[in-house]
């Protein structure tokens, strides 16, 4: 028999509750020992599934003969002590100094803060490696594109460098466009037998390489006088360079210095305007046509002051109805044959210098140089003479108007002196233009620009200004 040690009462030694209080009795292997313990009560939340540890210290009285012995309680589990660590009953800090929690925390904190350590150490390796990749990948671009790009040689190319090339006819007395002047300032004196050379190039045809032989030094700058033998030089080609060569060659092979291009759309009707149009006759340019038809009228006209026969005048004024209008006159007095037998010979229709429909040279010309100069690609000199040409396209719209009406009058009534005299006079202004102002100069405005202003400012058009190669 032993005593309960919470109500005294005597109970079997072998028993593991009191049967009176119902409280639990110590092991059996400590009974024999004599020691008092702490009883501990254990409670099972099987609803929840988790367990929580409570202690009741009850004092047991002490037995005289015998030391009272203290074991510390076994430490719960981890899931029962996190359950539970929100209330202060359970707290078991003073069974330990590092409760299992608190070094399972530490080491999560540890743990975590490493991984985030070495996290942030491989972003930053990868930015720093994407970083190289793509300073890498810019410098082997710059280096591919300086690579296709032409080497400029510096010395060749001082500051202040200019150029300009124009065309114009190598007979004054003659409008064509066969002759092309270079002028360049600003380029240096190469060194040893090196010399500069200019070549005419077609970019719709590589194969067309024409030499325009060297350049020659005049004073502080370059000049080159060419003129194509066999006729037009704009049909040539559309580009010019100027290249550095060290031999005399017939073919470019020096380093290009200086470059000028023709806008491939403007000069579409730039070459309508100078080398050719698909409704000509011969399909002659536009300017040409104009300027050769102009002077047969006035040839024409001049004869007017030399006779005095009726026959002859009417039919000097056939002639110059169907140079105006591209045909025959309706009326047939005088015939064909009766002019040819005094010596008078009966033009043939031509495109006309107005046309039957205001589609001859003289309105053809404004549009194309309208055409021109509106293109995505024009420059501001075409754009500049394009409106020169088209001033005296106008001008010549009202002269040769009032000119074919004083045609068909002499031709009804060809004893009209003061007729004569106005077809005479207004012939040489439209074909030679007029210095309305008296200012000495015949300028591109109304009443003053004829002809031949018309074709020079056409030529001017295709005026072209040399830079460095990809400036």
């Amino acid at each position: 028999m032993m005593l309960c040690p919470s109500c005294q009462a005597p109970v079997e030694a072998d028993s593991v509750f009191c049967g009176h209080c119902g409280s639990p009795l110590p092991p059996l292997h400590l009974r024999d020992l004599g020691v008092s313990d702490d009883t501990r009560t254990i409670q099972r939340s099987n609803e929840a599934g988790n367990s929580t540890v409570s202690a009741e210290n009850h004092q047991m009285s002490p037995m005289p003969h015998l030391p009272v012995a203290v074991f510390p309680l076994t430490p719960a589990p981890l899931r029962a002590i996190s359950a539970s660590s929100s209330t202060p009953e359970h707290d078991l800090s003073s069974h330990s100094s590092h409760p299992p929690r608190a070094r399972f925390s530490k080491r999560t904190s540890h743990s975590s803060t490493g991984r985030n350590l070495v996290s942030v150490a491989i972003i930053l390796v990868l930015l720093g490696i994407g970083i190289a990749a793509g300073v890498l990948a810019l410098w082997q671009n710059k280096n591919l594109i300086s690579r296709m790009m032409p080497v400029k040689d510096s010395t060749a190319l001082p500051q202040g460098i200019s150029g300009r090339i124009s065309f114009s006819g190598s007979d004054a007395a003659i409008l064509k466009t066969d002759s092309l002047a270079i002028h360049i300032n600003g380029l240096h004196i190469p060194a040893g037998n090196a010399h500069y050379e200019a070549w005419m190039l077609d970019l719709q045809d590589e194969t067309r390489i024409q030499s325009l032989g060297p350049l020659i030094q005049t004073g502080e700058g370059y000049t080159l006088n060419f003129t194509d033998p066999n006729g037009n030089i704009l049909k040539l080609g559309n580009r010019i360079e100027v290249s550095l060569e060290t031999t005399h060659t017939t073919l470019p092979t020096g380093h290009v210095v200086l470059s000028a291009t023709l806008p491939p759309l403007a000069l579409v009707h730039i070459r309508h305007l100078l080398v050719s149009y698909p409704d000509t006759p011969h399909y002659i340019g536009l300017l040409d046509g104009l300027q050769s038809q102009a002077a047969v009228f006035y040839q024409q006209s001049q004869l007017l002051g030399i006779t005095h026969n009726k026959t002859n005048i009417q039919c000097i004024a056939r002639n110059l109805i169907t140079i105006i209008d591209g045909k025959l006159p309706t009326t047939d007095t005088p015939n064909a044959r009766t002019c040819n037998a005094r010596q008078i010979t009966q033009i043939a229709p031509d495109y006309g210098l107005l046309g039957t429909m205001n589609n001859g040279y003289v309105h053809m010309v404004g549009v194309h140089a309208s055409l021109a100069a509106t293109q995505a690609d024009a420059t501001d000199t075409i754009r500049h003479y394009a409106q020169q040409v088209i001033l005296a396209s106008d001008n010549l719209q009202g002269w040769y108007s009032i000119l074919d009406q004083d045609a068909q009058s002499l031709l009804k009534n060809p004893d009209d002196p003061a007729k004569i005299h106005d077809i005479t006079s207004l012939a040489d202004h439209a074909l030679n233009g007029f210095d309305a102002n008296h200012d000495g100069n015949i300028a591109p405005q109304k009443n003053e620009a004829g002809v031949m202003q018309a074709y020079l400012y056409g030529q001017s058009m295709a005026t072209m200004f040399l830079s460095t190669p990809g400036a």
